[in-house]
């Protein structure tokens, strides 16, 4: 998990610094039971909910994957921070003893202390990602946890991560699911904590080769890329461009649809992908590889969007892509693969991508 989120969804009034009291309690009605936590804010939008069990408290800061160097900064200091328990940075919160947690599996983590969370991005509503330790096994555990319109949003991420389950190599596993008024839980297979460093670290495009469907059709026949496509302003975007794109073959592909280096895992069996929220089995080859390296790029490098689509370029113009864009159907495309990607993570994962697009000659509606 990361600080990088950016989507331009409005909050509904939701921060992770108002209203404390009553968030906790409806976490802790569903998965803490009466966990006393100390919650501590990172640049408004995570919050980081640790238990006095030290164990416990470094699982929830290792879900923590800030890339820049205020973020690193924050994660070395959260936990004597909660320790300090000062009050402008640090909120210390401890549920009724009464409190219980309705999730069943949860519940002895809940008694014993040994349960923590990442407060997710408030842009995305009310969602949190419970880790811990299941006292009866002795090992760690992951779940993912959604209220509101964000329960929502995690029930469809289970019912991705089933349809492709066992489809396609790297995809993280779900569980169990519990539901409830209101909200939705899903478990899912704990797979550590070590992200790649960027998109060019080896194994990042056997993943998405890996991804690939057989059939090469024109693009205008493809729902993902016509709605990417028409997403473009005709009047104000590169004449021919919407009829050269249309005829354009390229393969379809397993799409993650928020893939960047945060939501990558490097596990024993390889790179594994998490959060699929924005699956989509019938999508477009390389909106993925486009996507990481605009996040890489803005996020990361913090590049303005000149210096960011050449450094883009230079990524794609390396030799370790250019099988997988001679096989998915980019090859000598780039710039058109490059536009169709910025539409995707503008329009789709709702990070703003004008100023890139423009860069490119696409005007998005």
């Amino acid at each position: 998990m990361s600080e990088s989120s950016e989507g331009n969804q409005t909050m509904n009034h939701f921060s992770w610094n108002e209203n404390l009291p009553t968030t906790m309690e409806r976490i802790a009605s569903v998965a803490t039971g009466p966990t006393g936590l100390s919650v501590i804010n990172a640049a408004r939008r995570v919050a980081l909910a640790l238990p006095a069990n030290a164990e416990v408290s470094q699982l929830v800061l290792d879900l923590y994957q800030p890339r820049r160097l205020a973020g690193r900064c924050f994660k070395q200091i959260a936990r004597p921070l909660s320790q300090l328990g000062l009050s402008s940075l640090s909120h210390r919160f401890k549920p009724s003893p009464a409190s219980t947690a309705s999730v069943e599996w949860l519940a002895e983590a809940a008694k014993s202390e040994t349960i923590g969370f990442l407060g997710c991005n408030p842009a995305h509503g009310l969602r949190c990602v419970l880790t811990g330790i299941l006292p009866e096994f002795g090992k760690p555990f992951i779940a993912k946890l959604g209220f509101d319109r964000s329960a929502a949003a995690v029930k469809r991420e289970h019912h991705n991560l089933l349809k492709i389950d066992g489809r396609y190599p790297g995809v993280a596993k779900t569980i169990s699911h519990n539901e409830g008024e209101n909200w939705f839980l899903m478990r899912m297979a704990h797979l550590g904590n070590k992200t790649p460093k960027s998109m060019m670290v080896p194994g990042i495009g056997d993943l998405l080769q890996s991804w690939l469907n057989a059939d090469e059709t024109p693009l205008g026949q493809n729902a993902c890329a016509s709605y990417l496509i028409e997403r473009a302003c005709v009047d104000q975007s590169l004449r021919g461009w919407h009829r050269h794109m249309e005829k354009l073959k390229i393969r379809s592909a397993l799409i993650h649809g928020d893939f960047a280096i945060w939501n990558l895992r490097h596990t024993q069996i390889g790179i594994q992908a998490i959060d699929w929220e924005w699956a989509q089995v019938d999508g477009i080859a390389g909106i993925d590889l486009v996507h990481g390296l605009r996040q890489e790029a803005h996020l990361v490098h913090k590049l303005p969007p000149p210096a960011a689509i050449a450094w883009m370029k230079g990524q794609l113009s390396q030799h370790q892509w250019a099988g997988y864009l001679r096989q998915s159907g980019w090859d000598g495309e780039l710039d058109n693969l490059l536009r169709i990607g910025l539409l995707h993570s503008h329009h789709n994962a709702l990070n703003e991508s004008q100023g890139l697009l423009r860069e490119l000659g696409i005007y998005a509606d």
